[in-house]
């Protein structure tokens, strides 16, 4: 109502006689109005004028369903477009994650190849570098079995050699030799000696090694073992002391007693070793929910920097020189650490630094099984 105006550049212009045009907005302004005019001739005169009026409206409406069908396209194109790029990315993650968990159980944490890594096909980057993994730890696992062998195939190998020496030996020292051969004879029967030892814990190592995957558990009492062991080695050891505290608790266990047994004397061994003279060392056995702590602990010098887990791997010792000369090839506590793993448990050494006292502990954590 009351749209239609009369007057404006566009009238004006028609009555001069030529088209025009223009643009208003509507009396309430909510739409845009455009008006043309163009004149009516009679004899060369203009008697009149035409004029058409529309609003926009319509044009709006085209354009804003064409903005909406140009949004559609473009979203869809988009979220198409996100989506191949989530399931890309997510199949890159997760062949890398996979590669990296591969990698984690290949080895443990004392540094063992325990399985192998699934070389990919794929013939991209990512598969290029799980072929090369897996071809690095192959590698590894080669020589890792290698040198876990080797102490056998040496003690294998040295024995019969070993007692040829010791044999001709003995027959030297039956026949009359003067002082300085005789002396010499004694030297080398030192020596032969020396590596019948070498070889012996060799021997015991591989032999217990064997053992373990024949074993067969049972249970028994962690207390009875343990207490069996300290009033042993009470006996046999004299002139050392030992301070020992035990919990009054069976702590039954699963496993076999005669290797906890083994153990023990490893670490009693070790740590008298390594003891200061006139100190004491000390023996704890304590149940901690359903798990027994078992620890060792002497005063003397402290462990190297980062040689608290190392001292548990084969052929690793610390020791300057042996006890009484003895060999050492650092056999004790990886046997050690072998009967720990063989019954799930775990066995760390630690420093100890507690009112000016120095020393070394070594805990070892055993699963206990239920009473009932």
């Amino acid at each position: 109502q009351d749209s239609t105006e009369l007057t404006g550049s566009h009238i004006e212009k028609a009555l001069s006689g030529k088209q025009g045009s223009t643009w208003r907005l509507t009396p309430d302004n909510k739409a845009v109005v455009l008006a043309a005019a163009s004149p009516i001739w009679i004899d060369d005169k203009v008697m009149g004028v035409v004029i058409a009026e529309e609003t926009t409206h319509g044009i709006r409406s085209l354009r804003n369903r064409a903005l909406e069908k140009l949004f559609n396209v473009i979203l869809t194109i988009m979220s198409m477009g996100t989506l191949a790029l989530f399931i890309f990315a997510s199949s890159i993650s997760s062949r890398i994650r996979r590669l990296r968990d591969q990698a984690e159980l290949a080895i443990d944490s004392q540094g063992r190849v325990r399985q192998q890594i699934v070389a990919s096909k794929n013939r991209d980057e990512i598969g290029d570098l799980s072929r090369s993994f897996s071809n690095i730890v192959s590698r590894l696992g080669q020589y890792t079995h290698y040198l876990e062998n080797m102490s056998s195939r040496l003690s294998h190998e040295l024995r019969t050699p070993v007692a040829v020496v010791r044999s001709s030996l003995e027959h030297l020292g039956l026949q009359q030799l003067d002082e300085p051969s005789q002396k010499y004879v004694n030297r080398a029967q030192e020596g032969v000696n020396r590596l019948h030892l070498i070889l012996n814990n060799l021997s015991e190592a591989t032999r217990l090694e064997a053992s373990l995957t024949q074993a067969e558990s049972c249970r028994f009492s962690l207390k009875k073992v343990i207490s069996g062991c300290i009033q042993g080695y009470q006996i046999t050891f004299p002139e050392q002391s030992f301070n020992v505290h035990i919990a009054d608790k069976a702590m039954p266990c699963q496993g076999v007693p005669e290797y906890i047994a083994q153990l023990m004397d490893k670490l009693i061994n070790n740590a008298i070793e390594f003891s200061d003279k006139g100190s004491a060392i000390t023996v704890s056995l304590t149940q901690l929910h359903k798990q027994a702590i078992l620890k060792v602990s002497n005063i003397g010098p402290l462990l190297p920097k980062d040689m608290d887990s190392q001292i548990f791997e084969s052929m690793v010792s610390i020791r300057p020189q042996g006890v009484n000369g003895k060999p050492h090839l650092g056999l004790g506590l990886y046997i050690a650490r072998l009967v720990t793993d063989f019954h799930h448990g775990k066995i760390k050494a630690t420093n100890l630094l507690e009112d000016n006292i120095k020393g070394v502990e070594i805990c070892l954590t055993l699963p206990l099984i239920d009473e009932k």
